[in-house]
């Protein structure tokens, strides 16, 4: 069976079921990745560590003005703002989706324009990073392209019926 018989065989309800259900997989991949990046306190602890010394050389005199009270603000306040993005970038996704069920023609196109361009962007950072744990991106990026695709011969099939 190829991809094209599979789409076009699959009722409305089973595609767009395929659709949310591809498209939220992703998009809790996506929160998960972004919260375990952005909340590394040792990553953070590196990144003011750098930055402590360059300012330590310009200005001596601010030296000992960040202290482990200042960096523990910081990463809790880095740690809201990311849990923040990703509950309202989350909460958007699903509105999208619920009006996506419904035939929203503004859903549909969101729906079709996140799958292709997330397919690529996920299939070229599983591939940049495919001899990490992050290289598990590569599946839903080919997922995505084929989703995408599964809208065009959709398309097309509608098309012809008319």
């Amino acid at each position: 069976m190829n991809i094209k018989h599979f789409y076009t065989h699959l009722s409305e309800k089973k595609f767009k079921f395929l659709t949310i259900s591809l498209c939220g997989g992703v998009d809790l991949m996506f929160a998960g990745y972004i919260y375990h990046v952005f909340t590394d306190r040792q990553r953070l602890r590196t990144s003011i560590d750098l930055a402590r010394d360059i300012l330590e050389k310009a200005n001596p005199s601010i030296k000992g003005q960040i202290n482990e009270q200042f960096i523990s603000e910081i990463w809790q306040l880095m740690t809201m703002s990311v849990i923040t993005m990703l509950g309202l970038f989350l909460i958007i996704h699903t509105i999208v989706y619920a009006m996506h069920t419904f035939d929203l023609k503004m859903a549909k196109g969101y729906v079709k324009f996140y799958a292709w361009t997330t397919g690529v962007c996920c299939a070229l950072f599983g591939l940049l990073n495919i001899t990490s744990l992050f290289g598990i991106f590569f599946i839903p990026g080919v997922l995505l392209l084929t989703l995408g695709q599964g809208f065009r011969y959709r398309e097309e099939i509608k098309k012809l019926e008319e």
